[in-house]
């Protein structure tokens, strides 16, 4: 399917709300179209940039292969711009980026990613693990404990999202179709943060996520 595509510097994940201001020409096109969809169809891709935070012509292989579908709840006009507030819902890889000289915004012929069946029991001890890992690595960092959901699938996400990792690893978590490997993933990452972190005493610089 053809589906229009919004660059960004960030992971998005299913289930987390995000928050724009737009006021590019090409993205306030894109809003535009896509008001004139019934709710439930306004939906745009956000696809991670593995380089530099713009994308244009000359550096479209910085796109990175899978992103997240995120649906528009709410956009208001604030002067010359448009804030939006959209929630992230399926995942998506990309199979070509595609040219259309009628629309300013970036396209591409994307494929849905769809997880295999689990039962709910296969999800409960690695899921659990990664409770406990991320825990461990919030005390090493002197944080007192966290809240983290009970879901499995809304840990895993949320880690994936805010944990210390290469925006690269989220990459490859968006495009894994395994919700069990995602977990075992996710916690080895944090075995190794946590020695780091133990280790060295120092937390790791998260300004270049690339």
């Amino acid at each position: 399917m053809e589906f229009p595509l919004f660059p960004l510097g960030t992971l998005q994940v299913p289930g987390a709300v995000l928050r724009l201001q737009i006021f590019e020409p090409r993205y306030l096109e894109l809003l535009s179209d896509l008001s004139e969809l019934s709710p439930e169809q306004r939906e745009f891709g956000v696809v991670p940039i593995r380089q530099g935070h713009e994308v244009g012509p000359e550096n479209l292989q910085s796109i990175a292969e899978a992103g997240c579908a995120v649906r528009i709840l709410s956009a208001q006009p604030a002067g010359e711009r448009m804030l939006v507030t959209a929630a992230g819902s399926w995942r998506f890889s990309i199979d070509r980026l595609l040219e259309d000289p009628d629309k300013p915004y970036l396209t591409a012929e994307v494929t849905r990613i769809r997880d295999r069946e689990v039962s709910p029991e296969e999800l409960v001890a690695p899921a659990e693990r990664l409770r406990q890992v991320m825990q461990a690595y919030a005390a090493a960092l002197g944080a007192d404990d966290l809240e983290l959901p009970e879901a499995p699938d809304e840990l895993a996400w949320l880690i994936a999202r805010d944990g210390p990792f290469p925006l690269s690893t989220g990459v490859e978590l968006l495009a894994d179709p395994d919700p069990v490997h995602r977990l075992r993933v996710l916690t080895k990452a944090l075995q190794r943060e946590t020695a780091l972190v133990t280790h060295t005493h120092s937390v790791p610089f998260r300004m270049d996520r690339n």
